[in-house]
């Protein structure tokens, strides 16, 4: 008599569908939310330019961490790369609002925008996430977007060529890309992990920019209520929705796309900026910002 077989049970890949249920359109919302979101950063700290770059990046990040607290027993046992990742954080948010003092908020955002070439520099080198053509030729449209937009505005001797602020803004741009790389590596599992990893490299980068506006003895707290909300809202939309989604982009796609994601911030930057502190953006900006958003979304439809 012949015996009836089991069922098959299901496959590997089905069950990596089940656990992986976000969809390329649903990655793509993600990185877009996140752009939009990490616009804000650069005008809520130009609305209180008396804060401290150390003490004002330093609050938001821990601010952002003891909101994530509850994910952290999802944390990954990786904890020199969460040390890497925090230290690359306090670096980069240390730098780039310490750049935002010196130069226009387009200049700024521009320039820390970077990091896309940084990483694709990197991943050609290394072989690991190379891009592929579609994603180099949106590259190269949203780099040259970015680089007419922070020439579209007059020049401004006081604000914009400062070479002190530029190169904290490249500071801000390659502690991004070390970030990014760094939070791949650890292959984060699920999106409770990539909670708990963001929030524990946000506590790690905010109590390192404390420690050092201590030891610079640079004014520790706000001194009145705006001072206050704008942290706050630093914290509560740039960090813990915007950076928060690239951390979880990053179990989906390269440090590459998700960077590339953020080329819409000097966009968004801009326009703020524009409306809410009389920053110029001229005919050529605007279609510097239409030649940027081409090559992001170029770029993003080569997302693997």
């Amino acid at each position: 008599m012949g015996h009836v077989q089991p069922a098959a049970p299901p496959s590997q890949p089905a069950k990596l569908d089940e656990a992986r249920p976000s969809s390329k359109a649903l990655l793509i919302t993600a990185l877009v939310v996140a752009a939009i979101a990490i616009s804000f950063a650069a005008v809520l700290f130009r609305a209180a330019p008396e804060l401290h770059p150390l003490s004002a990046a330093g609050w938001r990040l821990i601010i952002a961490g003891l909101v994530l607290t509850p994910f952290l027993r999802h944390l990954p046992r990786a904890r020199a790369r969460i040390g890497l990742a925090g230290a690359a954080y306090a670096l980069h948010f240390g730098a780039w609002v310490a750049s935002l003092g010196l130069l226009s908020v387009l200049v700024s955002t521009t320039i820390v925008t970077t990091t896309p070439l940084m990483l694709a520099a990197f991943a050609l080198v290394t072989g690991r996430d190379r891009p592929h053509a579609r994603a180099l030729l949106g590259m190269a449209l949203g780099t040259c977007g970015v680089v007419l937009l922070a020439t579209s505005i007059p020049s401004d001797p006081a604000t914009d060529n400062s070479l002190h602020g530029v190169l904290l803004a490249l500071i801000g741009a390659a502690t991004g890309a070390v970030y990014l790389v760094t939070a791949r590596s650890v292959r984060l599992p699920s999106m409770r992990a990539s909670l708990a990893f963001s929030g524990a490299a946000a506590l790690v980068g905010g109590v390192l920019l404390i420690t050092c506006a201590l030891l610079v003895g640079a004014p520790m707290f706000p001194t009145s209520a705006a001072e206050a909300w704008v942290i706050i809202g630093a914290a509560a939309l740039p960090q813990l929705v915007g950076h928060t989604l690239l951390t979880w982009a990053l179990t989906r796609t390269t440090p590459t796309t998700v960077a590339l994601a953020t080329l819409g911030e000097p966009i968004g930057a801009a326009l703020l900026a524009a409306a809410l502190l009389g920053e110029p953006l001229t005919g050529l900006g605007v279609a510097a910002c239409v030649l940027t958003l081409g090559g992001v979304a170029l770029a993003l439809s080569d997302t693997r």
